[in-house]
C-alpha cells in the first residue's frame, strides 16, 4: 500500500495551516519524502536525508532543527540504532507503538499493589480531565431529505460523481469524500429521498464549545450540501443544513501526557455504566497529539431529533441528556 499524492498534499496544505509558514518547493520535496516514510511507519533520520539528498551531516541536522522549530517534525521514543526518528506532527498516528511501555518498578515490588495504585491515579487523572475542559464530538450520523425524491434517480453511478449501490435489497446510493486530512463522510440516499449522512470524525474531533470548532463543522457540512448540489446541478437539493436532524454523535475527553503505567493498564477497551449512561475508556493514536487516553460516551438523540442549530445552542444540555442508555 503506497501513500497518494492528493493525501500527501493535503498532509502538506495541513501543517502550512497549523503553522502558519509558507514552505518552499524544496521544504516540500523534504516533507514528501518523510511523510511517505511515516506512512510506512518509519521515521525520518539525519543519515536518511543525507542518503536521499546527498546532503553532509552538519545541514541533514540544520534542516530537521528548523523543522522541530517551526512545529513541522517531532522526535518519538523509536530509535534507530543510536538516532533519533522523527515524524510530522500531524502524522503522529503512524509511530509505532512499542511492545511494552516501561514501567518503573523500583517504588511498587508488588505487581498487585502497582496495578491497584495505577488504577486509583487513572481514574483521577479522567475526573480531573472532565472537570478542567470540555471534549469533543466525532462520528456524528445526521438525516435530512431531498427536497424532491425523485433526484434520487439524477445520482450517476458512473464518472466523477463516485455514487454506488452497496445493497440490493435497499437500493440506497452511497458515497464517499474526504473532508479534510482526517474527517470523511459517507452519504446514503434512499429512493424515497432520505438522506443518512455520516461523518468520521475519531482522529479530529469536533470542539464544538469553541468557535474554531463550530466554524469547522459548519465548513464541513457545507461541503456536503455542495456535493449535492453539484452532482444534482440544482442549488437547492436538500434542506438547509442548519435544519438536518441530529441522530447520534460520540463525545470525547481525550488524556494527553500521560505516564506509560497508565498506558500499560489501558490495553483494549473498558466499558463502565453509571445514572447517565456507559463510557468506555481506551488507548488511541491520533495525528496530531499522539498517544492519549480517550473516554467516550455515545449521545443517541430521541425523537423529535434536534436539528443543527438546536443543538449548537444547547451543546452542555444536550451532552447531559442524551446519553445511550
Amino acid at each position: 500500500m503506497t501513500i497518494s499524492n492528493n493525501y500527501i498534499e493535503e498532509i502538506i496544505l495541513d501543517l502550512e495551516r497549523r503553522s502558519n509558514i509558507r514552505l518552499k518547493d524544496k521544504q516540500r520535496q523534504i516533507i514528501e519524502y518523510i511523510a511517505s516514510l511515516n506512512f510506512k511507519k518509519v521515521g525520518v533520520t539525519v543519515k536518511k536525508l543525507c542518503s536521499r539528498f546527498n546532503y553532509k551531516k552538519d545541514y541533514a541536522e540544520k534542516i530537521i532543527y528548523e523543522l522541530k522549530s517551526n512545529g513541522i517534525l517531532k522526535s518519538s521514543e523509536m530509535r534507530e540504532g543510536h538516532m533519533l526518528t522523527y515524524f510530522l506532527t500531524n502524522m503522529q498516528n503512524y509511530i509505532p507503538l512499542l511492545e511494552d511501555f516501561e514501567v518503573d518498578n523500583k517504588e511498587n515490588s508488588s505487581d498487585h499493589k502497582k496495578s491497584y495504585d495505577t488504577n486509583q491515579d487513572l481514574i483521577m487523572t479522567l475526573c480531573k480531565a472532565i472537570t478542567n475542559h470540555p471534549g469533543g464530538f466525532h462520528d456524528i450520523r445526521l438525516q435530512t431529505r431531498l427536497i424532491y425524491y425523485g433526484d434520487y434517480n439524477r445520482l450517476v453511478l458512473h464518472g466523477q460523481s463516485r455514487w454506488s449501490i452497496k445493497s440490493d435489497r435497499n437500493k440506497a446510493k452511497v458515497k464517499e469524500i474526504r473532508l479534510s486530512p482526517f474527517r470523511t463522510t459517507k452519504l446514503q440516499v434512499s429512493p424515497n429521498g432520505t438522506v443518512e449522512i455520516y461523518i468520521g470524525a475519531s482522529r479530529n474531533p469536533y470542539s464544538l464549545y469553541k468557535d474554531i470548532g463550530l466554524s469547522e463543522l459548519m465548513t464541513d457540512l457545507g461541503k456536503i450540501e455542495a456535493n449535492f448540489q453539484a452532482d444534482l446541478s440544482i442549488s437547492n437539493p436538500l434542506e438547509q443544513f442548519l435544519d438536518w436532524c441530529i441522530i447520534r454523535l460520540d463525545y470525547n475527553y481525550d488524556v494527553k501526557n500521560l505516564k506509560a503505567s497508565y498506558l500499560t493498564n489501558s490495553k483494549g477497551k473498558l466499558q463502565v455504566r453509571n445514572l447517565s449512561g456507559l463510557y468506555q475508556y481506551y488507548v488511541k493514536q491520533l495525528p496530531t497529539e499522539g498517544l492519549v487516553l480517550r473516554l467516550e460516551n455515545r449521545l443517541s438523540m430521541s425523537k423529535p431529533y434536534p436539528k443543527v442549530n438546536e443543538f449548537m445552542n444547547n451543546i452542555p444540555n444536550s451532552v447531559a441528556s442524551h446519553s445511550d442508555s
